[in-house]
């Protein structure tokens, strides 16, 4: 077996794209199938592979020592030797000496799909609407971070015993949550009408939701904050 020429592009293309659009892009591919079923898995596959990577976030694929820990930590029946022989049968794998693998290279031998159907598979026809949905998302992360960056400041300077700074920085910090509490509910609620919608990109609006969900930890218990692992 083997990809023709425009498929093989179209598979590496995918492979190219960060961890985080591989993984969303096989979601919307078999949600109905099996990625509502599998979601949080993926969710929990990407998150693993950015532990691993020093790109972090914006990598794609993990070299042979950490595709080693990868497999260890997620599937223990696979290995890369074993990996790579079952991509090579698969057709996606032809150069022996390949020394990375990409996400949606496990994603493919774990959950034993066609690649040239995944390479193809149609991603939505509510692509503008997820994209608004993704900067609201990005919006609350910023908010959130910069939140937290100044109560850290604010730490730091009552420890110095600057009370006045601590105090000014303690303010500040109270009314960027604020402000990032106002931002995650306008998210979800935009996120929630465009859920309600006709439109197949149900692996990215899943993903948005549980990234507002992730970003609730940011927040105070008394206010909806969840505990942080």
């Amino acid at each position: 077996m083997s990809l023709n020429p425009k498929d093989e592009q179209a598979f590496n293309n995918l492979c190219a794209k960060p961890y985080k659009d591989q993984a969303v892009w096989f979601l919307n591919a078999y949600w109905k199938k099996f990625g509502e079923k599998e979601a949080t898995n993926v969710f929990d596959y990407y998150h693993k592979c950015i532990e691993l990577d020093e790109k972090k976030a914006a990598g794609n694929q993990l070299d042979e020592l950490n595709a080693h820990r990868f497999l260890e930590k997620v599937d223990k029946t696979l290995t890369v030797v074993s990996l790579r022989d079952k991509l090579n049968k698969a057709g996606i794998d032809k150069n022996a000496k390949r020394k990375f693998v990409p996400l949606t290279h496990f994603l493919v031998i774990h959950y034993n799909v066609n690649p040239s159907e995944l390479a193809n598979a149609p991603q939505g026809d509510n692509q503008e609407e997820v994209e608004r949905a993704q900067k609201l998302l990005e919006q609350v992360q910023h908010a959130f971070s910069e939140a937290q960056r100044t109560a850290e400041l604010s730490h730091k300077a009552e420890v110095a015993a600057k009370q006045a700074q601590a105090e000014l920085e303690a303010a500040k910090a109270e009314l960027q949550a604020q402000e990032a509490t106002r931002k995650l509910a306008e998210a979800e609620a935009y996120l929630e009408e465009v859920k309600s919608r006709p439109g197949s990109a149900a692996g990215a609006l899943w993903w948005i939701e549980r990234e507002l969900h992730e970003a609730k930890k940011y927040l105070p218990k008394s206010k909806g904050g969840l505990e942080r692992k």
